[in-house]
């Protein structure tokens, strides 16, 4: 998972950098067309700035905006083809994962074969079901321990704070 987000923090700097040299690339593409015979032939430069630098800078906004249009399209189409990659991926790690587990029930169910051999059906359900509810039992112990010590409860901080909710509210 971590390689896919810094995957993903890759393209996304090759991206800035892409928009970037494009921004570079658009504004010394206009500074090479605008020579000194293209200027005598536009209008006329006005108080208020001149036609001239304002189609300029029009220029340069549409040439950026398309640059970065073109480069998110070009983002969007490489994540998606990672990401079904990563999907595709993911499927056969949950095929591993239940082929997996398959296999261990079947090796753990060798020892029962055994035993039946020497004991009656019903004590072995027996010494499994035990088992298994001993397992339970040790990992709820230690999960709830682990939720308590993330989170203690206190009685008397939980009190104070239902009563200054009280307070709030009335």
């Amino acid at each position: 998972m971590q390689s896919a987000s810094a995957e993903i923090c890759r393209a996304a700097d090759a991206m800035r950098s892409a928009v970037f040299f494009g921004v570079c690339l658009a504004i010394g593409n206009r500074s090479r067309e605008s020579t000194m015979s293209e200027e005598a032939q536009r209008e006329p430069m006005t108080q208020s700035g001149g036609t001239a630098t304002g189609e300029f800078f029009a220029q340069m906004v549409r040439d950026v905006g398309e640059t970065v249009r073109r480069e998110v399209e070009h983002l969007r189409a490489d994540v998606g083809e990672r990401a079904a990659g990563g999907a595709k991926g993911a499927r056969l790690l949950a095929g591993a994962g239940a082929a997996g587990t398959v296999g261990v029930a079947a090796v753990g169910s060798l020892p029962l074969m055994a035993l039946r051999r020497v004991m009656p059906a019903w004590m072995i359900a027996l010494g499994v079901a035990g088992g298994a509810a001993g397992v339970a039992v040790v990992l709820t112990r230690r999960g709830l321990a682990e939720l308590g010590s993330a989170a203690p409860l206190d009685a008397a901080r939980i009190k104070e704070a239902a009563r200054q909710a009280v307070r709030t509210l009335a």
